[in-house]
């Protein structure tokens, strides 16, 4: 039973940590896009805002 409850609290800890260095080389293979364009109505009423 202690081993059961000992590899839990253990996998709990560590999976994030893979899941985290998987995610982090899969972006470095394809980083994502980065070419976002803002929409031109909502810049103008945020230069109003701000003016």
């Amino acid at each position: 039973m202690n081993q059961i409850i000992a590899l839990v609290a253990a996998s709990s800890l560590i999976l994030p940590l893979i899941y985290t260095f998987i995610f982090l080389i899969k972006n470095q293979i394809n980083p994502p896009n980065k070419n976002y364009q803002a929409n031109g109505t909502l810049m103008i009423i945020i230069k109003e805002t701000i003016s």
